[in-house]
């Protein structure tokens, strides 16, 4: 998958539940990388591959017609360590990381879809077991005396 753009054309990137459908998340990245300025930025948010994004996203959201059926495929799903080997490949940088949890809880989700057929909002939280969400920057220079560190500590994937 090559994108159509040339080097360096863009100051930002975002690639909202995109990693998780691209045929090579690798290579999609790569291409982020390769059209993104030095100092841009790449959003992104895809489901983490657990238990608990599988029964959420697949067993329930697909079953309740939160989601279409078919849309996920659990073994397409990304665990932290692998957006993050594929975010350093092309040299992006993961500045920041957090997953999603739902704002009223699962049961309370439940009853506000049975009762308004809306499940209500999200919130931020540290747990990167559901969805992770985050943000990797493309150095302005190369700084070769970070090369062996990371930026920040990546949390084991939770199984």
């Amino acid at each position: 998958m090559l994108l159509t753009f040339a080097d360096a054309t863009f100051d930002a990137a975002v690639g909202s539940e995109v990693l998780q459908h691209a045929s090579s998340p690798a290579q999609f990245i790569i291409e982020v990388a390769r059209v993104l300025r030095p100092g841009g930025v790449f959003c992104f948010d895809t489901p983490n591959r657990t238990w608990l994004a599988c029964l959420s996203l697949i067993s329930i959201a697909e079953n309740l017609d939160w989601a279409p059926r078919s849309m996920h495929d659990y073994d397409l799903f990304l665990t932290p360590s692998e957006v993050y080997d594929h975010l350093v490949s092309p040299g992006l940088r993961l500045r920041g990381s957090r997953g999603f949890a739902l704002e009223r809880g699962a049961f309370g989700a439940m009853r506000r879809y049975l009762r308004r057929r809306d499940i209500g909002g999200f919130r931020l939280i540290n747990d990167l077991r559901f969805v992770m969400t985050g943000y990797a920057d493309k150095p302005t220079e190369p700084n070769l005396a970070a090369v062996e560190e990371e930026p920040i500590a990546v949390e084991r994937d939770a199984r």
